[in-house]
């Protein structure tokens, strides 16, 4: 900037001649005089920001003054005023040709004398030359030389992205030069926006620059995006300048029987409103409502409900999933109880207990049920583990049989979500009946599923019926069993077979018929086979007899470790598992085999203290990549190519076998997921600033900015930008309604649909959509009351007389020929009662039936509806039409049923339009609003340094729809 404006009695500091851009000067006025204003101006792109102040002579020094200063030939001062009051200054400057001697200021002191006589003006010698040239903001002059001689010229040129205005081209002559110098035209500081904000906003703005205008939050984006710095030094003046307007609000919602006040047309963001009920009505939920920043009012509005006593009580206990509570029904008065139990294979959280405060309020939220399973079913001869509940979704547990014994089926079972297990667990059979006078054989448990037994009768006794026996898969035997009745005794059988590695009892004839000897192995071995033969009536033995296999001891034990089965026989080609205890790491083989030779097939592992392998991290390794890590180990962690970490890059195996910590992550470079950088073209040069916006429907959190460092890095700010997609609140509750589903969340698109309870209509729209503004698209339907049937009148009628009455609805009452009707012939369905207890029929009138005028129902008007939506429209009734979305309306939408039983007029009708095209980056389209009729056209064109691809033309096409996607404007070599 040049020199700031002189304030008269006032001097600035500091003192220069030229400031640079964003320089500031303060003013002091001088003594007597008093300071108006603003005591400080800043340069601002080439301008200062305002005049200055001035400065007034204060009331006490207001009569002391000086004479006319003292004049000097061949120079003048200035002010040139007509009085000179205490402190006021006068500033002297020679003549062309002339130079200043002595101080060219003198002040007007309070002895009422000049500081001094003045200076005086004397001629100079003009072969000398010219002092330097005028400065010029953002230019340079050539030749740069200290010393100019009579004659000599200077050329000017400007900084890149500004234009000279003026002669370019200076003269020394007669010690002046020969004009004040050219002026470098950039473009000053781009228009502001009213609510809104402009990037970049620093100076200077060179041309060719665009900048980019962006509304603050409650405010809607209107008009060109950005403008262009000209060479002209202005800023392209575009159709459609932008605009941020406040977020307005349609009419609040109507409430029956009640009125809204102030009944404005526009409702501007922050505008409230409220509710009163007509006489006779009490007002049920907030009587007041707000226009908010998305342009939506803060609720559905109140209701009016006819004026009851009611008795103090809480609303329906809080719903908790998978559970049910007792009693059910309301009233729920202050201090009533409800129970909470949950659905079968649920398990309580918390109090099943709620209380009805005397606030109206419920004691708590509700327990909560989460699903389990009851204990697994119980096995004969077998344990499973882990054997104490809670049993939850997806616990596994294992079954293993006692000694002895050996499983079938299944050893495992899973907990499902449904809270049951997944198999009936392992089964088997109970002991096989027994047989007076018989045995069966084997006689040792389990009896598995296809296990067969035998039966024998004892000597002199002869079998009747199968003596075989089959455990079947219900877990049952296949029959009851034979008998063994008396019969002669024959000789009998030789010696039973002799076992390898075994004994049989009793060792010593005689054997006689049916005689039952039992074999059993020596120490080391195990039976396989049947260990009891019978001598049968042929004189012979019911098998070969049983053999002895070798068997291995108890596996070897390992200190802080355990292996399963525990528990022997442990036979040849039995397998043991071994697990260490928690803190501790297995080392070696952890199965061991029981061998042909009796012997396990190795010493067992080792559990030595230690951590597990350390965490995985998706896009990153750890060093070392050991199999196994001793307490006070650690791992650092490092990165793939092209990502970062995020946490600490070591971890520690600490005493307890964990690591210290979950390990660290590896994240890409962020990027901005539904949004856009400004600019986005490269070149991208150091010490550059790009802005971050979000795409329509999401919302920015974070940094807005990144600077492109020397380094050829972008700034990593500690909070980077994020487009969250907007949710909106749980939807409008409706009294006496419900909607699906009844999620706890609700993203963009979302749609809940409403219904009445039994008795109950619905009256408006059923659905609700999740906009992108993250409101709903209207504040829900309502749900009023039915009416029981219309009182009665002796000697009387009532039309309707049948059917549902809900809210609104009138009946017409009559008398029969020669009785005379008193009171009101109408009565009207109002919150569940009508209005009245009806008229009566009484003495004598004439033979004329009475009945009120009436008009037929409304006309339907396709892709509309009207309300309210009466059985009967009787003389005066208005009805209300209102388009479905995506339609506008055409014509009168209130109508009235007139006395001659016709309606006011014609209906309106709904034309179907089009809501604002798609948003096109770095793209307007003309003409602009935010509604289109059916064949309305838009024209798109790119911003300055794009280039448009597909059509730039869209036409809506009915049924709120446009013709296409829109175009797309791509950056080209400009």
């Amino acid at each position: 900037c040049s020199a700031p404006p002189t304030v008269p009695n006032g001097q600035f500091t500091p003192s220069s001649s030229t400031f640079s851009n964003g320089a500031t000067v303060t003013y002091a006025c001088n003594t007597g005089f008093r300071i108006f204003g603003s005591s400080s101006l800043t340069c601002i792109g080439g301008t200062w920001s305002g005049p200055g102040p001035s400065c007034t002579v204060t009331l006490f020094f207001f009569l002391a003054s000086c004479p006319p200063p003292p004049s000097v030939p061949n120079g003048q001062f200035t002010p040139s005023s007509r009085r000179f009051v205490l402190g006021a200054t006068v500033t002297y400057a020679c003549t062309a040709g002339f130079q200043i001697s002595g101080s060219s200021i003198l002040t007007c002191t309070s002895s009422g004398t000049w500081s001094g006589p003045g200076p005086s003006c004397t001629g100079k010698d003009v072969l000398t030359g010219c002092p330097s040239p005028p400065s010029v903001p953002n230019a340079q002059f050539t030749p740069s030389s200290t010393t100019f001689a009579i004659g000599a010229t200077v050329t000017y040129a400007c900084t890149a992205g500004f234009q000279i205005s003026g002669s370019s081209i200076l003269t020394c002559i007669g010690g002046t030069w020969s004009g004040p110098g050219p002026s470098c035209i950039g473009c000053q500081a781009p228009p502001a926006l009213t609510n809104g904000e402009v990037f970049p906003n620093n100076p200077p703005f060179r041309h060719g620059m665009v900048v980019l205008y962006t509304c603050k939050p409650g405010y809607t984006f209107n008009g060109t995006k950005t403008r262009n710095c000209l060479t002209t030094g202005q800023w392209t003046m575009p159709s459609s300048p932008p605009v941020c307007n406040a977020a307005a609000c349609p009419a609040p919602p109507t409430v029956p029987n009640g009125q809204f006040t102030p009944s404005s047309t526009t409702f501007a963001n922050g505008a409230t409103v409220t509710y009163a009920c007509t006489a006779g009505f009490q007002i049920s939920g907030s009587s007041s409502l707000t226009c908010t920043s998305s342009g939506t009012w803060s609720g559905p509005g109140p209701s009016c409900i006819v004026f009851v006593h009611v008795l103090a009580a809480c609303p329906p206990p809080p719903s908790v999933p998978n559970a049910q509570f007792t009693p059910s029904s309301p009233p729920f008065v202050i201090g009533a109880l409800v129970t909470y139990a949950c659905s079968t294979g649920f398990q309580i959280s918390g109090s099943s207990i709620l209380t009805c405060t005397s606030s109206g309020t419920w004691s708590g939220p509700g327990p909560s049920c989460t699903a389990s399973c009851p204990p697994p079913p119980s096995v004969p001869n077998a344990q499973f583990i882990p054997s104490s509940p809670p049993f939850v979704i997806g616990t596994l547990v294992t079954y293993a049989c006692s000694t002895g014994f050996q499983i079938s089926g299944s050893p495992s079972l899973t907990c499902t979500s449904s809270g049951t297990w997944s198999g009936p667990g392992p089964t088997s059979c109970p002991p096989p009946p027994s047989v007076p006078n018989g045995q069966f054989t084997p006689f040792s448990p389990p009896f598995v599923i296809g296990a067969l037994v035998t039966y024998a009768c004892s000597t002199g006794f002869q079998i009747s019926g199968s003596s075989v026996l089959t455990c079947t898969s219900s877990g049952t035997w296949s029959g009851p069993g034979p008998s063994c009745t008396g019969r002669d005794v024959l000789t009998g059988c030789p010696p039973p077979p002799s076992v390898p590695n075994g004994q049989f009892i009793p060792s010593s004839p005689p054997f006689v018929i049916g005689a039952l000897v039992t074999y059993a192995c020596s120490t080391g071995f195990q039976i396989s086979g049947s260990s009891i033969l019978t001598c049968t009536s042929s004189g012979t033995w019911s098998g070969p007899g049983p053999s002895c296999t070798a068997s291995c001891p108890p596996p070897p034990s390992v200190p802080n470790g355990q292996f399963i089965p525990s528990s022997p026989p442990f036979v040849i080609g039995a397998l043991v598992t071994y697990a260490c205890s928690t803190g501790f790491q297995i080392s070696g083989s952890s199965v061991l085999t029981c061998t042909s030779s009796g012997t396990w097939s190795g010493p067992g592992p080792s559990c030595t203290a230690g951590c597990p392998s350390p965490p995985s991290v998706s896009n990153g390794q750890f060093t070392p990549s050991s199999t196994t890590f001793s307490i006070g180990a650690t791992v650092t962690y490092a990165c793939s190519a092209g990502f970062q970490i995020s946490g600490s890059s070591i971890l520690t195996c600490t005493s307890s076998g964990t690591w210290s910590g979950p390990g660290p992550s590896c994240i890409a470079p962020p990027a901005l997921t539904n949004g856009e950088v400004f600019p986005n073209n490269p070149p991208f040069r150091h010490g550059m600033v790009v802005l971050y916006t979000c795409k329509p429907g999401y919302t920015l959190n974070g940094t807005k900015t990144r600077n492109c460092l020397t380094t050829g890095q972008w700034t990593m700010s500690s909070y980077p930008p994020v487009c969250n997609a907007a949710g909106c609140p749980p939807p409008p509750s409706v009294p006496n309604g419900q909607f699906t589903p009844s999620s706890t969340t609700f993203s963009i698109g979302a749609t809940v649909t409403y219904a009445c309870s039994a008795g109950f209509q619905i009256s408006g729209s059923s659905s609700l959509t999740c906009t992108s503004s993250g409101t709903w698209s209207g504040p829900g339907p309502s749900c009023t009351a039915a009416c029981p049937p219309p009182p009665s009148v002796p000697n009387g009628l009532v039309t309707p007389s049948s059917g549902t009455f809900f809210n609104g609805d009138s009946v017409t009452y009559a008398c029969y020929t020669i009785y005379l009707l008193s009171g009101s012939p109408i009565l009207t369905c109002i919150g569940g009662t009508w209005s009245g207890p009806g008229p009566s029929c009484t003495g004598r009138q004439s033979d004329t039936v009475f009945f009120l005028a009436s008009c037929p129902p409304p006309p339907s008007v396709p892709n509309g509806q009207f309300t309210p939506s009466s059985r009967r429209f009787v003389l005066g009734a208005m009805v209300t039409y209102a388009c479905t979305a995506g339609f506008q309306i055409s014509g009168s939408s209130i109508l009235t049923c007139t006395s001659s039983g016709t309606w006011s007029g014609p209906e309106p009708s709904c034309t179907d339009v089009c809501s604002a095209p798609p948003t096109v980056p770095n793209a307007q389209f003309t003409p602009f609003s935010t509604t289109f009729a059916n064949g309305a056209t838009v024209t798109y064109a790119c911003n300055t340094g794009f280039q448009i691809s597909g059509s730039s033309s869209l036409t809506c096409i009915g049924s709120g729809t446009w013709s296409g996607p829109g175009p797309s404007c791509t950056g080209r070599d400009v």
